[in-house]
């Protein structure tokens, strides 16, 4: 039967299993405080950009951690096994092996993440910037201080295509002031959209041409 969440895994788990997750739970959470928890293939899970470990099927009397972010072939570590393409495996039969792998376990999440993190760097780049973290968990870099997410960024373009044609300032001000359609713009003279935060004039031909294609124009002043 599917889980819905970790609470729901551990109530079916066998009991003896039960502190053995939470501790490898604690260990792996606090790896790194961007990781986040799921439900996957039926078990907790831990991400961040990328798939990063799985619990496993319990088997007899071991509990199965799955490594499977690719970059963890490239580990060396006696609580790894199997030679598989893009995973390892750890087995652990009770708290005690726990406790004396936690340190190994966070230096395994470490450099997968600092794996991870490279990837987020183009090809060719001689500065990545600042590492930051959006609301929504997205890792990215800039070298200035604009706070902007690109992926969220392009998530935004996408929910208000009608706009899609502006620079991402004079999208987010029209946002900022509530303007969702061509309907709601024909409303606003171009003096009163020229006032707007980030709004500039590069913006208005191609609202002009919008707004005629639907038989529209901006308010007269």
């Amino acid at each position: 039967m599917p889980h819905a969440d970790v609470a729901a895994y551990l109530k079916v788990i066998p009991e003896r299993f039960r502190p053995m997750v939470s501790a490898l739970r604690k260990i792996i959470a606090g790896s790194d405080k961007h990781l986040q928890e799921r439900i996957k293939w039926n078990a907790p899970s831990y991400y961040f950009i990328d798939d990063i470990v799985t619990f496993g099927p319990l088997r007899k009397e071991k509990l199965l951690l799955v490594f499977h972010h690719p970059s963890v072939v490239k580990v060396n570590s006696v609580f790894l096994e199997g030679k598989y393409k893009d995973r390892r495996l750890a087995w652990f039969e009770s708290i005690k092996e726990i406790k004396v792998a936690e340190k190994e376990l966070v230096k395994i999440m470490q450099f997968i993440l600092s794996e991870i993190d490279k990837k987020q760097v183009l090809p060719g780049s001689k500065n990545k910037g600042t590492l930051k973290v959006c609301k929504l968990g997205h890792k990215f870099y800039k070298s200035s201080d604009c706070p902007v997410c690109p992926s969220c960024e392009k998530l935004r373009k996408k929910e208000t295509n009608v706009f899609s044609v502006l620079s991402a300032p004079a999208r987010r001000a029209l946002e900022k002031e509530g303007i969702s359609s061509l309907k709601i713009l024909s409303g606003y003279s171009e003096k009163k959209l020229l006032a707007l935060h980030g709004f500039g004039p590069s913006s208005l031909p191609p609202l002009k041409s919008l707004l005629d294609s639907k038989g529209l124009k901006f308010k007269a002043k």
